[in-house]
């Protein structure tokens, strides 16, 4: 349920509130022959005030499992200068998470809460109308994390002396990691309402792992439909992951904003004005190459 309410030309409040319910089979837990049926209620209000030509929002979400409770506050600004044709964007996000575990059934759960993380975002972009038909920006992340950042439901299986020749444990990660992610793109007009778009993005952390991304894409109106887009894009990817010893499974939290990096994510200067949960127990979707064995 969406509510937005628009005070004057200059205030704005939104309020915002959904129930998630997640059943079926979890990767994350399919050897155990596990079952998933959990039910996330998320609440969010966010304030929206413009003067002159400064915008600033603040924006507040309580995300809340049987075994995950998750608090983000985040504040952003974006000022228009030199006759609106550059764009300066600041945002920070703090989220303030507690961790738990269900060691009894879907249906009858037995939480032990096993600690708390805590995240931090600082967000910076910069962009810029060079020409009419040209369009460039600069974007920058860095993310502090400390707690309990690894999975409670993913195990890693190693050798071992015992009759099955391996055992199961659970993730052993840093309890500190800061991420930081570079970012430039440029877009260009083409004619026939076309355009051409380039990007490079760097990724580092302080797990060792080193990201570049390359993306180059041409999306084009449809001749049929003016809403529909259709086009063409290549990407690539190099990664070099770390050396360290911690776990071959990633990171997924379950009321984690958005705004965490990944090596291979676009970011935004205003990805964080909306920050959102991200599914533990079920598989992810992000590309974020982990820490692996040695």
């Amino acid at each position: 349920m969406l509510v937005r309410k628009k005070f004057s030309e200059q205030f704005s409040l939104e309020g915002n509130y959904f129930i998630d319910k997640v059943s079926g089979a979890s990767i994350d837990v399919l050897s155990q022959a596990s079952v998933i049926k959990d039910e996330r209620k998320q609440k969010s209000l966010s304030l929206d005030y413009i003067h002159d030509k400064t915008q600033y929002n603040l924006s507040y979400t309580n995300s809340t499992e049987r075994d995950y409770i998750s608090n983000t506050t985040h504040f952003s600004l974006s000022q228009d200068m030199f006759g609106d044709l550059t764009t300066l964007s600041l945002g920070f996000t703090d989220s303030r998470d507690k961790v738990g575990e269900n060691n009894g059934t879907a249906s009858k759960p037995i939480v032990s809460w096993l600690g708390h993380a805590e995240s931090r975002s600082y967000e910076g972009g910069l962009s810029q109308v060079i020409t009419k038909n040209l369009i460039a920006s600069a974007t920058l992340e860095v993310i502090t994390d400390q707690g309990l950042l690894s999975n409670p439901y993913r195990l890693i299986r190693y050798l071992d002396a015992v009759p099955l020749g391996y055992s199961l444990g659970t993730q052993v990660y840093p309890n500190t990691r800061t991420s930081s992610a570079v970012e430039a793109r440029a877009k260009y007009y083409l004619p026939y309402r076309a355009a051409a778009s380039v990007s490079y993005r760097y990724f580092s952390d302080t797990w060792g792992i080193r990201a570049n991304t390359i993306e180059l894409g041409s999306p084009s109106p449809s001749p049929t439909n003016s809403f529909s887009r259709a086009g063409c894009g290549i990407t690539a990817r190099t990664t070099r992951p770390s050396t360290a010893i911690y776990s071959t499974s990633r990171i997924s939290r379950t009321s984690r904003p958005a705004t965490r990096i990944s090596p291979h994510r676009p970011i935004t200067p205003s990805m964080a004005r909306s920050p959102g949960p991200s599914r533990r127990k079920a598989s992810s979707s992000s590309s974020a190459p982990r820490p692996v064995w040695t």
